[in-house]
């Protein structure tokens, strides 16, 4: 018998010169059960006699390496017999499998259920996972089909040494051990022991593949030496700094003599931080720490990673940390501009997340464009050529439209809202920049035409120092940026000190030069640390926004003038002028001109009165306005102005802030939003938008309310790296194809809860896990509803306390959450609104706290967290006042209803009103039967007591309040005795409260539940369906019914 190899798609395949074929029956090409093929049907092989000499041979002859083992595999019961070879022996010399001994082929003579399989070499893989070079990280395995880990269990630096090796890195540097979670990933290999010269780890003996002994979860983390890394360090931003690289484990820096934009380029794409823009040198980000490298990299600039280019050894150079290169890339969501004749022209192309992508030219102006070309450092726009001079590219085109005042320093300051006309590949955007030195800047103000002088030359920014700057100089600067005229000229740190190097040491102009560059200029000699610089401010330092309205399109209007924002007075203001602020503002049509202070007061001068535009003007304060010393009017008529770009989010719902039907506002309107092709990336976007958490759920079905507004957005795909959902790609709005059962309804999620305390699960300080990590909530804000919500979430009864000032003793950590506003009815604390995870300005000394009742001892509690008190009379107390009620009725007649209005007052200001009862299966049961099949409230069944019942029962209790009701409590398992009542329901569940038996007619409900496990699920639901408001609506008529009640005097009662 011999085998002539082939291969087959997706499986191991070998043919014999007789026509035998041979393969493995799995997806895996080295491992699997053996099969041959038999008169045109495929057999497996039985595994009497095999053993790993066949194994090895097989393993051979399909090129799959070594054979690691040799499996006996149990047939399926049901499987048919078709092992139609049997008895293999090989000596482990043969080439083939054809060439071993073996029964006669077709004959079904297999006497088990065991068929005949292998494992080969090549059917495992090793990598170090986390970092991008592959020669860093934990070391991972890949077995059966799927990766797992090493353990720790005495690996040391030579079995360290053969998985670099075999990595293809070089020796190992380091290693250490690192925990996992348990069930993280499968641990395939422990105790492994190498001599340190074997060329993979599959050559050193080990355990068995799959069995460990790893009491503490630890596996294997691996740096060899040719692991490179780089990293920014100490910029004002995560994108640009000081650069550094680690060789092995060491981090150390680059000198600036052998650093170059092909260089810096790599490392700015391999940390997501866009194109490289500058490389400074002279360490511009501060001197950095440990050895400056003697390696030098010799990147093309086109690699993805540092780790791609070569690296060369210096020779002879004295470099120190005075000479630390560092590098400004263009950072996320920054620009670049690409098949220009350099790197300062070309089509304008935007970074999302790890993709690029083109911009329409219908909204690229030349302000923009100036943004553009200054985050680029490419000086001015020269020009914004039409009709995609540059190509169209292959990029998708993002519906961005940048709305840039040109003062900004980076195109992510600018302002960002979302077109919906098409644009073709005809409209890709280009612009070309003056790509010169000389370029000018004013900074330490909002204004552009105001501040601190900056000049741009050999490749960086830096300070003029001129004791004789004048009024003739600022006014060429003023010039210069398009800013009118000088109207100061400043030799003072008014606008701060500036933190670049000094480039110009005197300036002299006749103040009619175009440009800064036209003038006399004295280079700096040298370093300067010379603190101080010069300012200017210019006739056109005007701006304008709208703040305190959510959004850049509406608000109170505010004026940037003479160096301060100040508000405008609403005398004369219409919608005319709303009209001209608007469309200065980029944002569409005024929908309304607000006044009296509308949104909120502003503060610092009023500066516009009598404003009077007539609805065409460019800028706002080309309108006709009073004279500026004609001004009375005071901050509480500031006026205001709301636009049609204007847009807001909001989850709709009577009980929750963070779940609910998302609609948004656009041009006035409230609308929905639909749910076709919505993805986690949107759900989340939504979620952190509202300040609701970092991740949600689409809900299945009608969960809410239907809107009855328009529905604005259909087709919402956002892709991870919005701000806000109108960023992200839709169908035009109020363009959709969806009904109303289509309308998005999301819940937002928050980080898991736990109480921190020691007496008990139930009471204690407020920790919640966020990103894996535990910390602990502020108080501020932090009340009892808030309470009610954590002691809901987490089965421990209702709230008695939301003690704050750290009563239950300091965390550690970081304080997750801060100014937490629940409305109580919230399911979960992540349904509540709050700042975003992380963000606070409180301390440890404010951690919050809660006590739940389910934490009750039982003699109760006195004085718990200091607002809440509970004594053993309380409930003797209320029935007291029950007893005086009905005393007041028999003496006085209407006296005691008109009494109970103090006990209404009384119900309203307490915290929760619950009920206890019992519900069963049966129909008729030895007491009134609070749970009815419709129809059946006045059957004889549920009034006469009857000797025998059955079918199952469980006791409920629910609490319910004006703010909401609390988790449903069952008591199911066996038979309620006197003892069990009160240990189990009166004594940590009714004991703090009243009992009102007034809730009954609520769960008059068409549901037939058939056990006791399905009576109780339909309870909870029942419970969790009642409407808030019905709820409120019986706890107001109490008063009323208890009137009715005392009327009665023990006649029946219809109400």
């Amino acid at each position: 018998m011999k085998v002539r190899k082939s291969h087959m798609s997706q499986r191991s395949e070998q043919r014999a010169a007789s026509g035998l074929q041979v393969r493995l029956n799995s997806s895996s090409l080295c491992a699997g059960r053996v099969q041959v093929l038999f008169e045109g049907q495929w057999g497996h092989v039985c595994s009497h006699s095999w053993d790993l000499r066949d194994a090895e041979v097989l393993c051979q002859q399909l090129g799959c390496g070594a054979a690691v083992s040799a499996p006996h595999l149990l047939r399926s019961q049901n499987a048919s017999e078709d092992r139609v070879l049997s008895r293999v022996h090989c000596l482990g010399n043969e080439t083939e499998l054809g060439q071993c001994r073996a029964g006669p082929l077709g004959a079904k003579d297999c006497q088990h259920q065991w068929d005949a399989s292998v494992i080969c070499a090549e059917s495992r893989k090793l990598k170090l996972e986390t970092a991008a070079s592959g020669c860093c990280g934990r070391v991972n395995v890949y077995y059966r089909g799927q990766w797992g880990t090493i353990c720790w269990n005495r690996f040391e630096l030579k079995e360290a040494h053969v998985v670099c090796r075999q990595a293809g890195c070089g020796e190992a540097q380091s290693l250490l051990a690192m925990n996992i979670p348990i069930n993280d990933v499968p641990i395939w290999l422990d105790r492994v022991r190498c001599s340190g010269n074997e060329s993979s780890l599959w050559e050193c003996a080990s355990d068995p593949w799959g069995h460990h002994a790893c009491d503490l979860n630890m596996n294997v983390h691996i740096v060899c030496k040719d692991h490179r890394e780089p990293r920014i360090a100490d910029g004002e931003e995560p994108c640009s700094g000081r650069v550094e690289l680690q060789f092995g484990d060491q981090w150390g820096t680059v000198c600036d003599s052998d650093w170059d934009l092909q260089d810096a380029s790599v490392v700015c794409r391999q940390l997501q931080c866009g194109e490289a823009v500058a490389i400074p040198g002279g360490a511009r980000y501060g001197e950095g720490r440990g050895p400056v490298w003697d390696k030098r990299l010799d990147c093309q600039g086109n690699e993805s990673t540092v780790f791609e280019c070569p690296v060369s050894t210096k020779k002879g150079t004295n470099c120190s940390h005075r000479n630390d290169a560092s590098v400004i890339c263009s950072g996320p969501g920054g620009p670049r501009l690409v098949g220009g004749e350099s790197r300062c022209s070309g089509r304008v192309e935007v970074l999302r997340g790890a993709l690029w992508g083109s911009v329409c030219d219908r909204y690229l102006d030349l302000q923009t464009a100036d943004v553009i070309c200054r985050h680029l450092q490419c000086g001015g726009a020269a020009s914004i050529p039409r009709g995609a001079p540059y190509g169209a590219g292959i990029s998708p085109l993002w519906k961005d439209r940048f709305q840039c005042s040109g003062s900004e320093g980076r195109l992510g300051d600018c302002p960002l809202s979302w077109h919906q006309e098409d644009c073709d590949q005809g409209h890709v955007a280009s612009v070309v920049c003056s790509d010169a030195d000389w370029l000018v800047r004013l900074r330490g103000t909002d204004s552009r035409c105001e501040g601190r002088l900056e000049v741009f030359w050999n490749g960086s920014w830096g300070r003029v120092l001129d004791s004789q700057w004048d009024l003739q100089d600022a006014s060429t600067v003023c010039t210069n940026l398009n800013c009118g005229h000088a109207l100061l000229a400043s030799n003072s740190t008014e606008y701060g000190h500036g933190d670049g190097p000094v480039v110009l040491t005197a300036v002299e102009c006749t103040g009619h030069e175009p440009a800064l560059h036209n003038c006399t200029l004295t280079l700096s000699s040298g370093p300067d640390n010379t603190s101080g610089g010069v300012g200017v401010r210019c006739s056109e330092h005007w701006r304008v926004r709208l703040a305190g309205g959510g959004s850049q399109c509406a608000g109170r209007v505010e004026v940037y003038h003479d160096g301060a924002w100040g508000s405008v007075c609403d005398d004369l203001w219409d919608l005319a002028d709303a009209s001209v602020v608007c469309r200065q503002l980029g944002c569409g049509q005024a929908l309304k001109a607000t006044g009296s202070a509308e949104f909120g007061e502003g503060s610092g001068p009023v500066w516009l009165d009598d404003v009077t535009c007539g609805g065409n003007e460019t800028t706002l304060w080309e309108c006709p306005r009073a004279s500026w010393k004609r001004r009375n009017c005071g901050h509480k008529e500031d006026a205001g102005a709301v636009c049609s770009e204007h847009k807001e989010l909001r989850l709709v719902s009577a009980e929750y802030d963070c779940a609910g039907r998302l609609e948004v506002l656009y041009n006035g309107t409230w609308g929905s939003v639909c749910s076709n092709g919505m993805e986690s990336f949107t759900v989340a976007l939504v979620c952190r938008q509202l300040q609701c958490g970092d991740s949600g759920s689409l809900q299945d079905g009608e969960q809410f309310e239907t809107g009855s507004g328009p529905k604005w957005l259909d087709m919402v795909k956002c892709r991870g790296h919005e701000s806000v959902l109108w960023q992200c790609p839709a169908a035009p709005w109020g363009r959709n194809e969806c009904q109303d059962p289509e309308e998005a309804e999301i819940r937002c999620a928050r980080p898991r809860l736990r109480l921190v305390g020691p007496d008990g699960r139930c009471s204690g300080m407020v920790e919640v896990c966020h990103r894996g990590v535990w910390g602990t909530v502020c108080d501020d804000s932090w009340d009892l509803q808030d309470a009610r919500v954590v002691c809901r979430e987490l089965g421990c009864g209702s709230a008695l306390s939301a003690p704050q000032g750290a009563q239950w003793g300091e965390g550690s950590g970081t304080v997750w959450l801060d100014e937490v506003s629940c409305r109580g009815t919230e399911r979960a604390l992540l349904e509540c609104r709050s700042s975003p995870p992380g963000s606070h300005d409180c301390t440890h000394k404010e951690d919050a706290a809660v006590v739940c009742t389910a934490d009750l001892p039982e003699d109760g509690y006195d004085d718990v967290g200091g607002d809440f008190r509970w004594t053993e009379d309380r409930e003797s107390q209320q029935d007291a006042a029950y007893d005086d009620i009905e005393e007041q009725d028999g003496e006085g007649g209407d006296s005691g209803a008109s009494q109970y209005d103090d006990i209404g007052n009384y119900l309203e200001k307490e915290d929760t009103v619950p009920d206890e009862s019992r519900f069963t299966l049966s129909t008729c049961d030895r007491r009134k039967r609070v749970w009815r099949r419709r129809g059946e409230r006045y059957a004889a069944c549920n009034i006469i007591q009857h000797d025998q019942f059955g079918g199952g029962s469980v006791m409920v209790w629910g609490g319910i309040s004006l703010e909401g009701r609390t988790d449903l409590h069952m008591l199911a398992n066996g038979t309620l005795t006197a003892v069990r009542y009160r240990d189990e329901i009166l004594s940590p569940i009714v004991k703090p409260y009243a009992d009102l038996n007034l809730i009954e007619n609520l769960w008059d409900r068409q549901v037939v539940p058939q056990t006791v496990q399905e009576l109780t699920d339909a309870l909870i639901q029942v419970w969790e369906e009642i409407p808030q408001d019905s709820i409120r609506r019986l706890i107001r008529s109490m008063p009323r019914r208890c009137r009715v009640c005392i009327q009665a005097c023990g006649g029946h009662i219809h109400y």
